[in-house]
């Protein structure tokens, strides 16, 4: 086990955001109207944290844009004593498992086209999403190692969907682990 951060001290500031689902237009437009992006799509939160509380993926078109853009808000937030913090959400975890029901190749499979090329061109864009998602090497299987599942900052709480007493009782760092 890699020991996750599981608590950071508090914050100023904090903006939690949930369910971006590959929207990556609608995420920027929520990190502007937060005041964490800039119009490039750059920090300009200075010291607040931004916590990404899960599913990122699934869904939208441009999972890897908002991907792409957490990890560069993370970079650049850091420079100015802020903050991105990205928690696994049950859409991580599916993929994390190979199962890509809800990735966005899935509006297409009511299509019916002569030949199967729709079969087929799902089978190759899936191929190619076990590849990112496989345990141990894919790069996505790589980022999604490095994302807890609970945060504390502060007196403050962050998790996807909520957690159990029975769960809690393990402790945060153990969740992670």
């Amino acid at each position: 086990s890699q020991n996750l951060k599981s608590q950071f001290p508090s914050a100023r500031r904090i903006i939690a955001v949930g369910d971006v689902h590959g929207g990556s237009k609608s995420f920027l437009r929520c990190l502007r109207s937060a005041g964490v992006a800039d119009e490039r799509g750059d920090w300009c939160g200075g010291d607040t944290v931004l916590v990404q509380v899960g599913d990122v993926l699934d869904r939208g078109v441009d999972e890897a844009g908002c991907v792409e853009t957490l990890l560069r808000l993370r970079h650049q937030s850091r420079k100015s004593g802020g903050n991105v913090v990205v928690l696994l959400g049950n859409h991580e975890i599916l993929n994390a498992d190979q199962d890509f029901r809800y990735a966005a190749s899935g509006q297409f499979s009511h299509w019916k086209v002569a030949g199967g090329i729709v079969e087929k061109l799902l089978d190759v864009m899936k191929g190619k999403r076990a590849r990112l998602f496989q345990r141990g090497c894919g790069p996505m299987a790589m980022f999604l190692s490095s994302c807890p599942v609970v945060v504390q900052i502060g007196d403050s709480v962050f998790c996807h969907g909520g957690l159990t007493p029975a769960t809690l009782s393990h402790g945060f760092q153990q969740l992670n682990d």
